[in-house]
């Protein structure tokens, strides 16, 4: 018999959500938040207003020493070595052949340390990939228990964070990040985040983070924030064209069948890949990740089959009726032949087959 499964996870926040009537449900491992009230209320509440996520699962992996940025550019495919302190970038954990451990963000903290934001189910893994390619002066610390992290995202943010700290925020730009204290707690403030909105994300010590959450919604309150749980999350990035790791990309999809050539860096030098990226940008991709809507009536969902041109061709990766767009939309692998917009394809929904068409992404821009 398999072992028992352990008990879940939580964050700072579990009892606060509890108390408020969330529903909470078992996401990887961690009790969190689903939704509050209804996955289109806050879904549209980002849209319009904002948002409040709790997002403290993430992993943070700290990297400091003389050899920091060495190890750095290593294990990623993007260039770290042009970041300044206090600049982030989106990049992938690489394996040797080109696949994904994971992906992250890099947060360079000074000349010699970084900060590592990663998967929460893939933690574990990334910390024993990174510290077993470490060599020379270099320090890798699995620090996630020092660390909560809550998102603040949609138009009103600005407006709704600024009042909690010391300094102005209009001048930090995107992929920025300030070292600053936000209702009286030392914490890291980055204009980053996962809904295709402009937002933040804060980093402070767990012990902190029930204070700053019930803060932000009394600030937020007047400007209409609501909290806002997984399901939110899911289809505001879906509509921006941000992968979910474990349904767009894994250990079997590569950087560049993902879309993401922009951010593969071989001027920089050999990466653990590189070689493989290299070949496979040559000849080009076997196939592709692509946006698409339905023609016909239906949901797209995870895992449903498709057909190009009557032959089998993958499965959805990713679907939902975007709310902000009232139209059903996924993303897919295809073949390199049809990764294009126009073509059209057969989702098979619960044993019918029903026309979509591939589209450019991300299916949603924020308006400037």
């Amino acid at each position: 018999m398999p072992p028992a499964a352990g008990p879940l996870k939580t964050t700072p926040l579990v009892r606060l959500f509890r108390d408020m009537g969330a529903r909470l449900v078992d996401f990887a491992g961690w009790e969190l938040p689903v939704q509050f009230s209804s996955v289109i209320e806050e879904h549209l509440a980002v849209r319009g207003a904002a948002g409040l996520f709790d997002v403290s699962h993430m992993g943070e992996i700290e990297i400091r020493g003389r050899a920091a940025l060495e190890l750095v550019q290593k294990v990623t495919c993007n260039d770290a070595s042009r970041l300044g302190p206090g600049q982030a970038q989106y990049t992938v954990l690489t394996t040797e052949s080109g696949t994904y451990v994971d992906d992250i963000l890099v947060y360079r903290r000074g000349e010699n340390e970084f900060l590592l934001v990663v998967n929460a189910s893939n933690t574990d893994k990334d910390f024993a990939w990174i510290a077993s390619w470490a060599r020379g002066d270099v320090e890798v610390v699995n620090a996630s228990a020092r660390w909560a992290q809550l998102a603040l995202q949609g138009p009103k943010a600005v407006t709704i964070l600024q009042g909690l700290l010391g300094g102005p925020l209009d001048s930090l730009r995107p992929f920025r990040f300030l070292e600053t204290e936000v209702n009286g707690t030392r914490s890291i403030v980055s204009r980053t985040g996962y809904t295709g909105e402009d937002g933040f994300e804060i980093y402070l010590p767990p012990q902190a983070a029930a204070d700053l959450y019930q803060a932000l919604l009394r600030a937020g309150g007047p400007h209409g924030l609501r909290p806002c749980g997984l399901g939110a999350r899911d289809t505001l990035r879906l509509e921006a064209r941000m992968l979910l790791y474990g349904n767009d990309v894994d250990e079997t999809t590569t950087v560049l069948e993902a879309g993401l050539d922009g951010i593969v860096r071989p001027a920089k030098g050999p990466f653990i890949g590189s070689d493989s990226l290299k070949r496979e940008k040559e000849r080009g991709p076997a196939r592709r990740l692509m946006g698409f809507e339905m023609i016909d009536p239906g949901v797209p969902r995870h895992g449903y089959p498709i057909r190009v041109g009557g032959e089998a061709s993958g499965a959805v990766t990713s679907g939902t009726v975007g709310p902000s767009l009232k139209k059903s939309i996924g993303l897919a692998y295809f073949p390199a032949r049809a990764a294009l917009p126009g073509t059209r394809f057969a989702v098979n929904i619960r044993g019918r087959d029903a026309l979509a068409i591939i589209v450019p992404t991300p299916f949603y821009r924020r308006p400037h």
